[in-house]
């Protein structure tokens, strides 16, 4: 309980300037500065049936308006002091419940308030330059609300940060498109399906391709591919990479258009489908070229059973030590990849 006799010994503690007679340093008038914010807290201590009542004001860093304060101070176990009152902020009328201990050999202590804020209770302190203490946008304390305090329908799109939280998908795509994506608001992403697949939903095609060095005589070597044009149903790929990762088990048709360019005559090269690493469909083509560099264009096709997380490369090789071929760089209409799930 807070007696008169500690508030005596208590106020007696605090005053810098020590009153000249008991009587005048049982209650009286006191400021704290609560750093790091240049809010200024006059608190005048009165006697009470419950021990001792505060109240007075924060300057608010000099604002013409002052903010009320009430409360009620306690001794604690430890000999310091609890100061614990209520500011209201003007113009706008929102609470805000300061709780400060403070040490009884020199006044300072620390403080935190109900909207998060934390400092120091600097006892008759003044600094210069400091900012103002926040004001709360809300009288509710951070982390109050649960489930219990949201009422059933009462969060909507507008209360929800979709670059956090994805919104309700309501997106939908066109007859003869596929989902390829959905954005954080609900929208979605379309791709034209070409090909078909019995309705399986697997559906993948790459196109473009960037010229390579020339490809090494026996050396299966994979075709880059630099655009992603639809990947539909959960397959992986990656632009600039060659491998295309199956979603889950399956008859595959695969299928690759490939410009290469020929540096020399009979030249004879094979194009075809790795599956994690093995060659597979493998459609051998005989190249005869001039004295002149020529691009001619294999098309290859295989269907292949595949099980999921298996990987497919489209690749290609010449037949002999010595030869030149090179990938011929294109633009992804001209050159393409397709993975399609028939089954």
């Amino acid at each position: 309980m807070f007696t008169r006799s500690f508030v005596r010994v208590a106020v007696a503690a605090l005053i810098v300037a020590a009153a000249t007679t008991p009587a005048a340093a049982q209650f009286g008038t006191y400021t704290w500065q609560m750093q790091p914010y240049c809010n200024v807290i006059t608190l005048t201590l009165a006697p009470s049936p419950g021990g001792a009542t505060v109240s007075g004001f924060d300057n608010l860093c000099g604002a013409p308006d002052r903010a009320s304060a009430v409360g009620m101070a306690s001794q604690n176990a430890g000999g310091n002091v609890t100061l614990s009152f209520s500011v209201v902020t003007t113009p706008n009328a929102r609470p805000v419940h300061v709780v400060a201990v403070v040490n009884l050999s020199n006044g300072n202590g620390s403080w935190t308030d109900s909207g998060g804020s934390t400092g120091t209770m600097v006892f008759n302190g003044n600094a210069a330059g400091l900012p103002l203490r926040p004001v709360p946008v809300t009288q509710l304390g951070p982390n109050v609300i649960s489930t219990l305090e949201i009422a059933p329908g009462a969060v909507g799109i507008a209360d929800v940060n979709t670059g956090e939280v994805q919104a309700r998908i309501t997106g939908t795509c066109p007859t003869g498109q596929a989902m390829t994506g959905v954005n954080a608001n609900g929208t979605v992403a379309c791709a034209s399906i070409t090909g078909g697949g019995g309705g399986t939903g697997v559906y993948f095609k790459a196109g473009g391709n960037v010229t390579s060095n020339y490809l090494t005589g026996n050396v299966f070597t994979p075709v880059p591919w630099t655009q992603t044009i639809f990947n539909v149903g959960g397959g992986t790929f990656t632009p600039g990479t060659s491998t295309y990762t199956a979603p889950s088990a399956g008859l595959y048709l695969l299928t690759a258009t490939v410009p290469v360019t020929g540096f020399q005559t009979d030249l004879f090269y094979c194009g075809g489908f790795q599956v994690n690493g093995t060659t597979s469909g493998i459609d051998c083509k005989e190249y005869v070229t001039n004295a002149s560099i020529n691009t001619n264009w294999i098309s290859l096709s295989t269907t292949v059973q595949l099980a999921a997380g298996d990987t497919v490369t489209v690749a290609l090789i010449p037949l002999a030590l010595g030869q030149a071929l090179r990938v011929s760089g294109t633009n992804f209409a001209e050159s393409t990849f397709t993975a399609t799930k028939l089954q």
